[in-house]
């Protein structure tokens, strides 16, 4: 496995740990990063079906 596929990989972990732990905005700024690092831009259909209105407040799973 190349370089970039194996650091592809370790970013999806990441992003996949906040999202299982209900960090939904640390996962954000992961691929935030990610498409800054990568050139990569979201339409605006894209951008505003992100959910963040479901946020409960509440401490992640791992923390309580």
């Amino acid at each position: 496995m190349s370089l970039a596929h194996r650091s592809f990989v370790a970013f999806s972990i990441n992003v996949n740990r906040y999202i299982f732990e209900g960090d939904l905005d640390g996962a954000l700024r992961l691929i935030g990063d990610y498409m800054k690092k990568n050139k990569l831009t979201a339409s605006i259909e894209t951008v505003v079906a992100i959910p963040l209105d479901d946020r409960t407040g509440g401490s992640p799973p791992s923390v309580q």
